[in-house]
């Protein structure tokens, strides 16, 4: 635990931790003080020196000084002025030499009256940019990009620029340095499928909707750091979404979050995977690493992905490469707080998550899957990078058979689902139920082995639907499963394949509902758990399929909409046509709040049934 101490700010004593810079204890109180050159995913530099604050002790005798705030660590019972008269007289100075240099910049007009400077005494320079010289482009381009720009010349001369012709070889186009610049001097120009920034151009690799595979979710519109997607409603009453190519900024994070699969990205990114070749290609022995582009990789190293966000990365991109024997994936990111795209990382560490716990679920253990921020620099990535491959063990697989990317209309997350099919119909892998679900249940060696509780591919499904939906997921239906099971003093022991299930030894098994039943055998009695809550008989909708798909057809699309449009609550008995309503009707979707949202009927009877104190 950090030690505690207690300093004086402007007459409020407030706790601070030991080591902590000053100007970060100060702004956490609320204290407006003005800074150019910080940033907190950036060491301090102290090159504006706006942040300058009066310090004194009762131990020095009365003597005070002026420090750099965001370099000066706070000290016990130091007693700090922020407003005082000598650090008024420095900051205007200090302004006042910014106004000269800087007349033309809004940003530095704005911090200079914030204090109460708004004329200067110096001599203003004549064709003045708007450079500050804080250096946070540099720091930021060295520390966490490519290390494409530095200091240029000395005193008065001194700029910043890739070199002396400002052409920057090494930049990869990430914009960083134009997105951290506090005045906007650094120009970053977007045009159609084009970005422009140290007089090179970029080709934007533009993201598309496929209007027959789109859903209409709105998943794309959340994701979006820049708000370009947006679901229209077609004259026949369907929603689908749309993305301008003219204002695409290619980061991918909506391709890369469609459930359905429906949105592609043009080139110059390669592929989902990143691998290419035919579905039967085996990655035995080797570690893919998907990297964005400011996290710069040695050239040589063999399968590395540069991608134009993390955020565009897939689940099911990760799983095809541990499905062909990959020993593990590595998604390596840069910090979010100065990215352009700004999600991106958020939303690759989560898809990192459930692609970890599914190849942990199939019997690939956990970790192989992995989301890593290096450490600032440019050796940050190559040290995480070997770091990750030295902790790899061999895959137990040397590839699973599994259709290319596309083929057979298999997209999104759909891929996903059929990637775990296969991975649990291997025999070298064994199912491992997931923490949560064992918990749920009370698993162990002496539960009843008569009973078992076929869970199938739910535990998959939820976890996919985890990415796309915070309001509702399948563990709820769990969750009533296992307060139905214990009401009815039922112990049941979860398994999450026929397989598993034939071998165990059960002669009764429980399951979610009548349509999705494999063959267990004839020996093997299958009850479904809305028959055991004693719900009533559902005639099942004739144009209602027992498989979930992420993606469905444009009739499918609007009969689900209509019902939802009409008010039409729907009940079901399968988990998965539940899924297929929850999707359309989620949190954030245009529908949502159009009807009463589907219900599992087993689940109204758990909650009707007199044990309701178990809840």
């Amino acid at each position: 635990m950090t030690a505690k101490i207690n300093i004086i700010v402007d007459g409020r004593q407030v706790e601070a931790e030991k080591g902590a810079m000053l100007l970060d204890v100060i702004q956490g109180m609320g204290v407006p003080i003005p800074t150019l050159c910080h940033h907190p995913s950036l060491e301090p530099s102290g090159a504006c020196r706006l942040c300058v604050v009066e310090v004194t002790h009762p131990d020095w005798n009365g003597w005070s000084g002026l420090v750099t705030s965001c370099l000066y660590p706070v000290e016990d019972g130091i007693q700090v002025f922020t407003r005082s008269d000598r650090v008024a007289a420095v900051r205007r100075t200090l302004l006042e030499m910014l106004l000269a240099r800087c007349p033309d910049s809004t940003e530095v007009r704005e911090l200079a009256a914030a204090e109460g400077v708004d004329a200067t005494d110096f001599l203003k320079q004549e064709g003045a940019d708007k450079c500050v010289v804080c250096g946070l482009c540099v720091r930021v381009c060295q520390d966490l990009g490519p290390g494409a720009i530095a200091p240029l010349g000395r005193g008065a001369e001194k700029e910043v620029g890739p070199g002396p012709g400002k052409i920057g070889e090494e930049c990869t186009g990430c914009g960083a340095c134009s997105e951290i610049c506090p005045t906007g001097e650094i120009r970053l120009e977007r045009r159609p499928g084009v970005l422009s920034i140290w007089n090179r151009d970029f080709s934007v690799p533009v993201c598309r909707v496929e209007a027959e595979h789109c859903r209409g979710c709105g998943v794309c519109e959340q994701v979006c750091p820049v708000a370009i997607p947006r679901v229209m409603a077609l004259r026949t009453g369907t929603l689908v979404s749309y993305i301008s190519a003219d204002a695409c900024h290619g980061c991918g994070l909506c391709a890369g979050a469609c459930p359905a699969g429906a949105i592609r990205q043009e080139e110059p990114f390669v592929s989902p995977t990143g691998i290419n070749g035919s579905g039967d290609e085996s990655l035995k022995g080797r570690a893919p690493v998907f990297a964005c582009s400011r996290s710069p990789i040695p050239r040589e190293t063999a399968d590395a992905v540069e991608v134009p966000c993390v955020g565009r990365v897939t689940v099911e991109g990760m799983l095809e490469c541990l499905a062909r024997g990959a020993d593990g994936v590595l998604i390596l990111g840069r910090d979010s707080a100065t990215c352009q795209y700004g999600k991106g990382e958020d939303q690759a560490e989560k898809r990192v998550r459930v692609a970890n716990d599914l190849a942990a679920m199939a019997g690939l253990g956990s970790g192989r899957i992995r989301f890593a921020l290096p450490q600032p620099g440019l050796d940050g990535p190559k040290e995480a990078l070997h770091a990750f491959r030295a902790s790899l063990s061999p895959s137990p697989l040397d590839g699973v058979s599994v259709p290319f990317e596309g083929s057979a209309g298999i997209r999104g997350m759909d891929r996903a689902l059929d990637l775990l099919h296969r991975l649990f119909d291997d025999d070298r892998l064994t199912p491992v139920l997931p923490d949560d679900l064992a918990e749920l249940f009370g698993c162990s060696d002496e539960q009843d082995g008569k009973n078992a509780l076929y869970l199938g591919d739910l535990p998959v499904l939820d976890r996919l639907l985890s990415l796309v939906m915070d309001d509702w997921r399948l563990f709820s239906l769990f969750d009533d499963a296992a307060r139905l099971l214990a009401q009815k003093k039922i112990a049941a022991r979860p398994l999450l394949t026929a397989r598993e299930v034939r071998e165990s030894g059960a002669t009764r098994v429980f399951t979610f509902c009548r349509c999705c039943v494999p063959d267990f055998g004839e020996s093997i009695e299958v009850v479904s758990l809305d028959s055991l809550a004693g719900a009533d008989e559902l005639p099942r909708d004739a144009g209602a399929s027992a498989d979930f798909r992420f993606r469905i057809t444009p009739l499918e699309r609007k009969g689900i909409a209509d019902d939802l449009a009409q008010g039409r609550a729907v009940r079901a008995h399968c988990p998965r046509e539940v899924a297929r309503y929850k999707l359309i009707h989620r949190e954030g979707a245009w529908r949502f709040g159009l009807a009463e949202g589907p219900e599992m009927v087993f689940s109204d009877a758990v909650r009707a049934c007199a044990g309701k104190e178990t809840t």
